[in-house]
């Protein structure tokens, strides 16, 4: 059986459409209803292209989470990297200090 979701106009509930049957029936306000063979194919391409949109998003979703997770990783690197320079240009100006201490002393 194929089938497709859509909502009650009545209630807004969940129906299951028996495309088989063209029809469908709400469980909670127990309106019958009855599809149009010329509507089916629009129904179809409209829930496919949802579908299609969906995947879309998230996979566009997916790659916004990997450029942040790079970002925020680059920018781990990035202080890092600056911290290293940071210590290394204290350790030259710590030993210039020390090797003129030195060189005044002798």
């Amino acid at each position: 059986m194929k089938t497709i979701e859509m909502k009650c106009k009545k209630c807004g509930a969940d129906l299951v459409l028996d495309l088989d049957h063209l029809q469908a029936y709400c469980q909670y306000c127990g309106s019958k209803l009855f599809l149009d063979i010329n509507n089916l194919e629009h129904l179809l391409s409209e829930k496919e292209r949802s579908k299609q949109s969906l995947n879309y998003l998230k996979k566009e979703k997916e790659k916004t989470k990997q450029i942040s997770k790079y970002f925020k990783y680059r920018s781990n690197k990035d202080s890092f990297e600056f911290k290293i320079i940071i210590a290394l240009l204290i350790i030259i100006v710590l030993s210039v200090l020390f090797l003129s201490a030195i060189a005044i002393k002798l």
